[in-house]
């Protein structure tokens, strides 16, 4: 009787030694999902202000630009770091006896509070801009979280074509990629040194008063679908080590 009390203390203490270890990987990638996007978007706001000499950036226009980079840029990273990880974390969780569906499931969570942390600290900045501004910066923080969401169930959804269909799905990516830069590219072009003033005149005043409620439930739902359409899709995926 105290044999079988022993051994099933220490399953127990396995288990939750397990439970620990996991946790502990999801939490490192989660910091480092959100690590990354953030200097991503310094980078990027960096260079910006780097070919946009004739701006001044001080706090102010700081508190209100740098959200936008950083929930701009950290939607592209978490969308990059979610096909990566289901091109190469879910295959090793897969052969280690891991199930598809909390394979898939785990992902998604993982973007999903990548996500959610990235909305936050945007959210912080923002509010501290507003108070020395006077901007409200709710329409801002709904509109783009929106995006925010979409993005990654764009990346959800490539995820799965590419585990699904291989080749297919990659080159798939590769021409919306490409897409997407050329328009980015000829958005740039068009406004030449312009485009901190252009962000801040269009982006923050025009969006004032409006309601983007819609484009967050929009974002969130399309996030929701295509992870549960992940789970599904992933479920009988040929898995290739």
């Amino acid at each position: 009787m105290k044999n079988g009390t022993e051994n099933t203390y220490q399953e127990a203490l396995e288990g939750k030694k397990h439970r620990l270890r996991i946790l502990k990987y999801w939490g490192i990638r989660i910091f480092e999902f959100v690590g990354y996007s953030i200097a991503f978007a310094m980078a990027v706001m960096a260079f910006m202000l780097f070919t946009n000499t004739n701006v001044m950036l001080d706090a102010a226009t700081f508190g209100l630009l740098f959200p936008i980079y950083l929930l701009i840029t950290g939607a592209v990273m978490i969308m990059a770091f979610g096909i990566s990880m289901f091109q190469t974390y879910f295959p090793i969780l897969v052969s280690l006896n891991v199930t598809r569906k909390r394979a898939a499931g785990s992902i998604i969570l993982v973007e999903g509070v990548s996500t959610f942390i990235l909305i936050l600290l945007a959210a912080a900045v923002w509010g501290a801009a507003a108070k020395k501004s006077g901007e409200d910066t709710m329409e801002l923080l709904t509109l783009f979280s929106g995006i925010f969401f979409i993005i990654v169930a764009v990346g959800i959804l490539f995820s799965v074509v590419i585990i699904r269909w291989g080749k297919i799905g990659v080159i798939l990516l590769i021409v919306t990629f490409a897409a997407a830069g050329g328009v980015v590219g000829a958005f740039m072009a068009m406004k030449g040194g312009d485009v901190f003033l252009h962000m801040q005149r269009y982006l923050i005043e025009d969006v004032a008063g409006k309601n983007f409620l819609p484009v967050l439930c929009a974002g969130i739902f399309s996030y929701v679908a295509a992870g549960a359409l992940a789970v599904f899709a992933t479920k009988k995926a040929e898995i290739k080590i």
